[in-house]
Formats: structure tokens, C-alpha cells, sequence
């Protein structure tokens, strides 16, 4: 619903006339988007004025605007727009300007009566003027407060396109500052990302701050980058790959001596690198039964190495689910191998494998 907001003119029954000019009638009303009050009132110039015995005077009637302190604006700090006919059908330009008392003149001494209202719709921020003088004339304008200054933030740092800067206190991750308005202006919030220097972690693909990107390793460094952000440096990381291959071996016990389909039977499993270099990224154990005793193709994962360094073994306990690849009543073997996906390029590719017993499927 629209904010109408509507102060009548005080109507004067009789006028005290001081010097050439006296007050006749007068109303006002207050902007709170422009932050600007706005007052119309009416003059008579020469002669007495209608005092109800003789012939009416004509009257002078104009426009000021003052800021929300009171202090007068004048013209320049203003745009005043009229896109209503009067009663006649004549269409008002913009009305002149007095200069010398930054008033708009809107009747010059041709109104006959000092009567006067005015209504503000804040929602489209339009003023409705009304002065009578024996037929209802009615002027519409548009005013706004050119002195209003709306903060807004600049594209680099501490910087405002309009406002005022106010500097504040930075947050861990953000500088911060403000751009203020002026004469009723709403404040900005300001902030840009503070910059974030890549910096290398002390193992290989890791960053202690940054963004990972990896990149193709020399003959004889393992490379990496960590990137910065909102504008930090970036890091150029690398390792010397070590000499040598790594070698992996896997063995494991615990193979019942007969065994069903669909049963869960333990393991003890170790992996061992008995290579001289390590094997430096994650490798799979894989499971599978045959009556070869070899690794095959395919088998389930049962475990994952993140890495094992040259001569380092270790172990653990896994449980498997016994398969129905041997017929009933033969020997079957659990084969594990190590490197499962053949992820470690190694000396020796022929050794990943651990058959653990022979079984027999019941």
C-alpha cells in the first residue's frame, strides 16, 4: 500500500501586512527518502491584503527545500521535475528560480487566493501541490535531493567510488573497510580476500598452504606447485626421486584346512618393500581363490598401503570371504597379491604373490 502522507494549509482569515509582503498561507512536509522537508507558502506583493472588506490580492506562491537540519538547499542541489498539468491544461515548464532567496517561483503574482495544500507519495517520492484561486490548480513534481550521497566500495583495496573511506580493523582472512554516506546516504561494507601465498609441504604432493597442482616429474625430481590465491605467489615444490626400485613381497597365514563358500575366515597379512627405494604412493592388497595358486585376474581389495619405504614391512589382519571357485572336496587355494592394481613400478614384478594353504571346499 502506498504511503500517502497529506498536511492542509493553514488558512488565514485575516493577514497582518508588514512592509510590501505577508504571509498568507503556507504548508509543508518531510521527505524521509531524500531526507529533505519541503515547504510551499504564499505572498502578497503591493497593496493590502484579502482581509474579507476588500478586493482580494493576488498572491506570489513558492517552493524551498531544506535538508533535514533545516539548512536551505538551493537550486543546484536539487532536481525538480513537472509532468502534471495545471486545471487550464497549460503545460508548467520547470519553474523558475529566485535566485537570490533559492526559492521556485510557482504563481508569480497571479494566484487570488492564498490557499494552499500538499500531499507526498514517499513510495513513488512525488509531491502534489495544490493552490486554489477560484478554479483548483494542481502542479506535480518530482524532488530529489542531489546533496544525498550513497556509499559505494571501490574495486581495489580501501578505495570508494562515492562515499566517504572509513578504514577498520581486518579480519584473518579479509581486509576490511567502509564507504560512508553523507546528508542521509546509506554506509557500504567493504572487503577484499587478503592474498595467500602458495607454500610447499615438506613431503611429496603437499602443500602447507596453496592449492596442489601436479605437474611432470623430471628424470630426477619428483614436481608439484602449490598456487596461491587472490593474488599471492605461487610455489614451485620438488623432491629428489631416490635411486633404486622398490620391490614389494607379500605372505600371509591362517588358511583353514577345509573351508565353505560364504564363510569369513582371518589372515594374517604382512607386505614388505625389500627394495632400495620406497614405494611412495598408495598400493592395493587383493584377495582371490583358485586351485593354481596363482594370482590371476581380478580379486577383491582388502586392504590399502599408503606407502612403504625401502626395507620397511607391516602387517595386518584382514578377513576374506571364502569364494566357490574350487570344486567340492579339492584343494583351493587363498592367493593375495600385493600391488594389486600394479600401481609400484618395481626390480621385480614376479614375487607380489602369497598362495596361503591348500584347503579343501566342502
Amino acid at each position: 500500500m502506498k504511503r500517502l502522507y497529506f498536511l492542509v494549509s493553514i488558512l488565514m482569515g485575516a493577514v497582518l501586512c508588514l512592509a510590501t509582503m505577508s504571509w498568507a498561507g503556507e504548508a509543508s512536509v518531510f521527505d524521509n527518502v531524500e531526507n529533505i522537508i519541503i515547504r510551499a507558502y504564499a505572498s502578497c506583493t503591493g497593496g493590502a491584503c484579502f482581509d474579507g472588506t476588500i478586493n482580494p490580492s493576488t498572491y506570489s506562491v513558492y517552493l524551498e527545500v531544506r535538508d533535514s537540519t533545516g539548512a536551505l538547499l538551493v537550486p543546484e542541489d536539487l532536481s525538480l521535475g513537472v509532468t502534471v498539468l495545471d486545471v487550464t491544461g497549460t503545460t508548467p515548464s520547470t519553474p523558475p528560480v529566485d535566485l537570490l532567496n533559492n526559492r521556485y517561483v510557482i504563481h508569480n503574482n497571479t494566484a487570488l487566493s492564498p490557499d494552499i495544500s500538499m500531499s507526498l507519495d514517499n513510495e513513488l517520492g512525488t509531491l502534489y501541490l495544490f493552490c486554489t484561486d477560484g478554479e483548483l490548480m494542481v502542479m506535480k513534481y518530482n524532488i530529489k535531493n542531489n546533496n544525498i550521497v550513497t556509499g559505494a566500495c571501490g574495486a581495489t583495496l580501501n578505495t570508494c567510488t562515492s562515499g566517504t573511506l572509513e578504514d577498520v580493523t581486518d579480519s584473518t582472512t579479509n581486509y576490511l573497510w567502509n564507504c560512508n554516506g553523507a546528508n542521509g546516504g546509506t554506509n557500504a561494507s567493504c572487503s577484499l580476500p587478503k592474498p595467500v601465498n602458495g607454500v610447499c609441504g615438506t613431503t611429496l604432493n603437499t602443500c602447507t598452504t596453496g592449492t596442489l597442482e601436479d605437474v611432470t616429474d623430471s628424470p630426477t625430481n619428483y614436481l608439484w606447485n602449490c598456487n596461491g590465491a587472490n593474488g599471492g605467489e605461487n610455489a614451485s615444490c620438488s623432491l629428489p626421486i631416490p635411486t633404486g626400485s622398490p620391490d614389494l613381497t607379500i605372505s600371509a597365514s591362517g588358511a583353514p584346512g577345509s573351508f565353505e563358500a560364504g564363510m569369513n575366515y582371518s589372515f594374517s597379512v604382512t607386505a614388505r618393500n625389500q627394495g632400495n627405494a620406497p614405494a611412495d604412493k598408495p598400493f592395493t592388497v587383493k584377495f582371490t581363490m583358485n586351485a593354481s595358486g596363482t594370482a590371476g585376474t581380478g580379486g577383491t581389495t582388502v586392504w590399502t598401503i599408503n606407502s612403504l619405504a625401502a626395507g620397511e614391512s607391516v602387517s595386518n589382519s584382514v578377513r576374506v570371504v571364502a569364494t566357490a571357485s574350487c570344486a567340492i572336496h579339492t584343494k583351493c587355494y587363498f592367493v593375495f597379491k600385493v600391488d594389486g592394481d600394479d600401481q609400484i613400478s618395481e626390480s621385480k614384478e614376479t614375487n607380489n604373490v602369497s598362495a596361503s594353504g591348500s584347503g579343501r571346499a566342502r
